[in-house]
């Protein structure tokens, strides 16, 4: 189909980016990360009878119970920092610096943007909504989020944790899990682009409901998986930075 949402330049790049780099992995997926990468671009219920090899972090565990469509929590393993510091406490200590606060605003952007994709969808199939005015918004805030979300996660991976897994070596197994997130949110990314060009096709069409009904259905999975890979991230990596203070620039 004629793509809508990533005629926007900055946009396009990055659904580009990850449909490239998907593709290579399912290609030549080789090493540990490419092959749970490419197991994990689908929705996990598409991997049913999927005989690639398991990463070596959840060998050993279940793994189908960790991975992000299915994760509960962290496991109790990975919160021996965060037992010590839980949530509530953290403005409070004296190594909660602005870019901690920073970084969890950020977080709450991606919240509050989707929240706004959500309710924008829902007013548009109760009747609430110009359809042109309800188009043009989603395909903005869409673009905002693809780009946001994903340069986010390039920042993280590429820059802070690979500082941040060097303090205590008995989170390895959670920057890995975090890492596999990231390659699972990517894969939704594209899903989520793909829904809203569709819903914006949709609009001038008999049937112009239906298109906007399925990406509702995205967003409510992608709210899910955001807010558990979100929320176990800050369990994991805010206890970190308040237990060693590193030098984070």
């Amino acid at each position: 189909m004629q793509i809508v949402l990533i005629h926007d330049a900055p946009a396009a790049q990055v659904v580009l980016q990850i449909r490239k780099r998907a593709a290579l992995i399912i290609g030549e997926g080789k090493s540990e990360k490419g092959a749970h990468a490419a197991q994990i671009v689908a929705p996990a219920d598409a991997r049913k009878g999927d005989d690639r090899p398991r990463p070596a972090y959840l060998r050993g565990m279940d793994d189908d119970a960790l991975t992000l469509e299915r994760r509960t929590g962290l496991p109790d393993a990975l919160r021996v920092l965060e037992t010590a510091l839980p949530r509530g406490t953290w403005e409070a200590h004296p190594g909660f610096s602005p870019l901690t606060r920073f970084w969890l605003q950020r977080h709450l952007t991606f919240r509050e943007i989707l929240s706004n994709l959500k309710a924008g969808t829902d007013a548009y199939l109760n009747g609430d909504t110009d359809p042109r005015r309800y188009g043009r918004e989603t395909a903005r805030l869409a673009r905002i989020f693809v780009q946001e979300l994903h340069g986010h996660h390039t920042i993280e991976d590429q820059h802070y944790f690979p500082m941040l897994q060097t303090l205590d070596g008995r989170l390895d197994r959670g920057f890995a899990l975090l890492d596999a997130d990231h390659d699972a949110l990517d894969g939704h990314l594209v899903a989520l682009a793909d829904a809203t060009d569709a819903m914006r096709a949709g609009l001038g069409s008999d049937d112009p409901l239906s298109p906007a009904a399925m990406l509702g259905r995205h967003l409510d999975g992608f709210e899910r998986y955001l807010n558990r890979h979100l929320t176990d991230e800050e369990d994991l990596v805010v206890p970190v930075i308040l237990t060693y203070a590193p030098e984070i620039g």
